[in-house]
């Protein structure tokens, strides 16, 4: 049903009915289809095909997240991030921590790298910030990509002074950054020469 409401809402193979489309999400939601929930919350945040109402935005995102919804769970996470209190900051870490665990989705370590390392709804711990910015980066696209991660951790294993091991782990990923530049550069210079070379010989 909330396929049909999606359509409807989005005028997909149809005319567009936002207010038909709610009413599909709302039958979804009866249905305990989580999708139907966290659809219906962005209507209520929206204000598309019904009226704006940030408690109902709430309440149908947190009947999504309570069913496994990732989506809905990232943005409650927020929602209680905003709220800065001890109590909303400690759910917001909690649920964080169990999409992470359930999922290992991408944005999920990365905020809760953001957590730890900033002490958001529970004791600041650099150590396991760099862990989690380092899985994150690991798994991510592109070279680049996971060298600027292996930078990043660098830098906060740097600000935990007086753990050796944590310091000596630091400039490993620091020389194996080094070593693996030096490399691409000299394959980048043997590349030119190879070209140079196969020019001259015309």
């Amino acid at each position: 049903m909330w396929r049909l409401g999606s359509c409807l809402k989005h005028g997909l193979g149809t005319e567009r009915d936002e207010k038909e489309a709610v009413k599909c999400f709302r039958e979804s939601a009866k249905n305990g289809s989580a999708q139907g929930f966290y659809e219906l919350a962005n209507c209520y945040l929206d204000g598309e095909g019904t009226t704006k109402n940030k408690r109902y935005f709430k309440k149908y995102l947190q009947s999504a997240a309570d069913r496994g919804h990732v989506d809905a769970g990232l943005k409650l996470a927020d929602l209680y991030e905003q709220e800065g209190t001890p109590e909303s900051t400690t759910k917001a870490f909690e649920l964080i921590k169990k999409i992470v665990q359930r999922t290992g989705r991408k944005d999920g370590r990365e905020k809760l790298a953001g957590y730890y390392g900033r002490g958001i709804g529970v004791e600041k711990q650099t150590g396991n910030a760099a862990l989690l910015d380092l899985q994150s980066s690991s798994r991510s696209e592109g070279p680049s990509s996971r060298d600027s991660g292996k930078r990043r951790i660098s830098e906060i294993w740097d600000e935990t002074q007086g753990k050796d091991q944590c310091v000596e782990r630091s400039k490993r990923e620091r020389r194996k950054t080094t070593e693996k530049t030096d490399q691409l550069q000299t394959l980048s210079s043997k590349r030119i020469r190879t070209k140079q070379q196969r020019s001259y010989s015309f």
